[in-house]
């Protein structure tokens, strides 16, 4: 369960996703036609990581050229290194998660 300051600062966090994603009126941070990871999200919970990448997915719905990825337990690691062969932009992930990858070479 979240305390207090973890709601701030998913508020927060969640506030700038926005923005990265769907900010049509200034510069977009993220860059659709590049075919490289350009944003990863670390975070401390799988929990966390499946309410901000559920958000970022509901973001992306309207730029549909942005690739979001969720890298966390709970789901196989297979399946994730499937994904990450295709073009991803943006990377929700544990630590955990990530490292695993980064030490099989997936990212």
């Amino acid at each position: 369960m979240l305390d207090f300051h973890s709601c701030r600062s998913y508020i927060r966090i969640n506030d700038k996703i926005k923005r990265v994603i769907i900010d049509r009126g200034h510069a977009q941070l993220i860059n659709s036609e590049k075919n490289t990871i350009q944003a990863i999200i670390l975070v401390p919970t799988r929990e966390l990581g499946q309410q901000i990448h559920s958000n970022l997915n509901l973001y992306a719905s309207y730029n549909p050229e942005i690739s979001v990825i969720g890298l966390f337990g709970g789901t196989t690691i297979k399946s994730q290194l499937e994904v990450l062969k295709r073009t991803v932009h943006i990377i929700v992930a544990t630590p955990g998660r990530l490292l695993d990858l980064i030490d099989r070479k997936s990212i």
